[in-house]
Parts: C-alpha cells; sequence; structure tokens
C-alpha cells in the first residue's frame, strides 16, 4: 500500500512539476518535499486527534447533519489502511526527488520525436518518460519500503502487527531477547531482498538513452488547467506538512507544557547537535563508500555499496 500510493504522488508530483508550467512551479519544486522533515508517528497522532469521533472533523459533520452514532460510516483511521496513509504522506518525497531528477535529465529529442509521431503528452510520459525513470523510481521505491519495514512509532500506535512492532514487544514486554533476534533476522532478510529486487530492476536499463543536449521545455497550461495542476500540487504538503505543523502550534501555544520554556533550547540544541554529528559521519560514509566504487568500479564493491543500505531498514531504537 505505502509503495503504491507512494509511487502514485511522487512520480505524479514530479512528471507535473518538469512538464508543465502552472502558477507557483517553483514554489512546489522544493515545498513537496517538506513532508520529509514531518516525523510519521507525529503526522499519526495529528490525523488521529482531528479524524477520531470525539475530534472536530466528525463532531463538525454532526452539527451539520444532525447525525448521530450509527447513522453514518467514517473510515477508522488507526487501522492497516490507515497506517499506510500516514506514512505515505511523509514518504513520498523520496521517490518525488528521483523521480524529477531523472525527468529533468531526459533529452528533449525523445519527446519531439513522439510528439511529431503524433504522441499525446500522457503517452508520451506512459512510453518514454516513465519506462527511462524506472530505475530512479525503484531506487526511490527501495528507501521507501525500507524506511516502511523499520517504521515502528506509527504501527504501534495504530495497533498494526509488524515485525518491528513484534521486536520491541517481544524484546522489552515480554523479555524474550532471543526470540527478538529472530524476528529481527526476517527483517533483514527481507532488506536484503529489497535490495536485490532494486539492483535486478536496474539490470539492462539506462536514465538517458541520448545525451542530454537540450532538456525537455515545460508545457505552458491554461488558466483552469494550471490551476488544478497546482491545487493536486498543494495537496501532499497541505496533508504531510502545514496541516500537522499548525495543529502542533496550536497545541504548544494553548495547550503547551510550562516546563517547555525552560528546557526549549536544550532541547533543540541536542537534536541540531545530533542531526548535525549524523549528517556529517553519513555524508563523510557516504563520500568514501562512492569514491571507492569509482576508483575500482568492481561488482564486489557495488555489491558492498549496496548491502551498506541495509541498516537502513532497521529501526534506530533497535540498533541503539
Amino acid at each position: 500500500l505505502v509503495a503504491a500510493m507512494t509511487a502514485f504522488v511522487g512520480v505524479g508530483t514530479a512528471w507535473l512539476t518538469v512538464s508543465t508550467q502552472f502558477p507557483g512551479r517553483r514554489f512546489f519544486n522544493w515545498a513537496l518535499v517538506l513532508p520529509l522533515a514531518t516525523p510519521a508517528y507525529i503526522v499519526a497522532y495529528v490525523y488521529t486527534d482531528l479524524l477520531s469521533f470525539a475530534g472536530p472533523v466528525q463532531s463538525a459533520l454532526r452539527g451539520i447533519t444532525g447525525w448521530h452514532v450509527g447513522d453514518y460510516y467514517f473510515p477508522p483511521v488507526r487501522s492497516l489502511p490507515g497506517a499506510a496513509v500516514m506514512l505515505s504522506l511523509v514518504l513520498y518525497p523520496y521517490v518525488y526527488l528521483l523521480a524529477r531528477t531523472a525527468f529533468e535529465r531526459q533529452s528533449a529529442a525523445l519527446f519531439d520525436a513522439a510528439r511529431i509521431l503524433g504522441a499525446k503528452p500522457w503517452r508520451a510520459f506512459l512510453r518514454i518518460a516513465l519506462p527511462c525513470a524506472r530505475p530512479a523510481i525503484a531506487g526511490g521505491l527501495a528507501l521507501v519500503l525500507m524506511e516502511t519495514i523499520s517504521d515502528f512509532g506509527v504501527v504501534d500506535y495504530f495497533a498494526v502487527p509488524t515485525l518491528t512492532a513484534g521486536i520491541f514487544r517481544t524484546w522489552f514486554n515480554l523479555g524474550d531477547a532471543l526470540s527478538a533476534a529472530q524476528i529481527a533476522a526476517w527483517l533483514f532478510i527481507f532488506a536484503i531482498a529489497l535490495v536485490f529486487i532494486e539492483i535486478a530492476s536496474r539490470r539492462g536499463r539506462v536514465a538517458n538513452p541520448l545525451s542530454r543536449d537540450m532538456a525537455p521545455a515545460p508545457r505552458k497550461l491554461g488558466r483552469l488547467a494550471g490551476t488544478a495542476i497546482a491545487i493536486a500540487c498543494a495537496l501532499p504538503i497541505i496533508l504531510g506538512f502545514i496541516v500537522p505543523v499548525a495543529v502542533l502550534l496550536r497545541y504548544a501555544i494553548i495547550e503547551g507544557d510550562p516546563m517547555l520554556g525552560r528546557n526549549f533550547l536544550d532541547f533543540a540544541w541536542n537534536s541540531l547537535l545530533v542531526a548535525a554529528l549524523a549528517a556529517v559521519l553519513a555524508t563523510t560514509l557516504a563520500l568514501l563508500l562512492a569514491y571507492g566504487e569509482r576508483l575500482h568500479p568492481t561488482r564486489f564493491n557495488r555489491v558492498s555499496i549496496r548491502l551498506a543500505t541495509l541498516g537502513y531498514a532497521l529501526p534506530g531504537a533497535m540498533i541503539a
């Protein structure tokens, strides 16, 4: 579910921002990445509060319609589909970033030839742009799937049984470290399978079969079509970033913890320090691995780099 939704949103928004000219296009180019900064479990808390029976959405619905309990059906938020939606709202930028880069690097000659042959824009997208960008999309989906199988906050809060939730419950609630290690081994096997599936999807494919002599120019749209595309690109940002941040700001202002004022600077400093150190260390290791593959492009080095990404599929709390 998460893979399907992130692929739809990520690839769709990437293609729209690259291939069309609409109001706010430059803003959406970078704003569509903002949900990646929102923790998935925070989004889950926010939407559970908004969409629960006693929340403002259902309360307003009952107030407008006069309905009572049992008079209407409202999809449960804390469910497997609900968890998939929460994760998709914050993980689609992985696919968006890689797909957008792949679309931007495609040669305009391909689309000129398609237009001469009478292919419409969406047909050119399905027959040319999408197949050429498939390796990049597969890489983004691999990151999304690894992030999904390692998630604990959302699945635990929504009571969705997953391998990661099973590891924590077996280890900390039951005190059975051996069984938790066995579940973790299965999680590691799934991560290895994802890596090799991603490698297989790239085999024999190239992102751009022609030299990039000229990138395709964005197609100008009418006012109605441009507005519709702008709204479509705004929805993921609103649902994945603006709504959660707005609700959190409301809680902080109206119902904030009085201890937060005195400790906020310490909390912020610790968060920034950990993030900066992790970014420096990760960048250093990534540069060493990439430079090593550049100097010695052997199959062993390529596979080693792929295997180095397996840690991304393991929960950070479990590694700690």
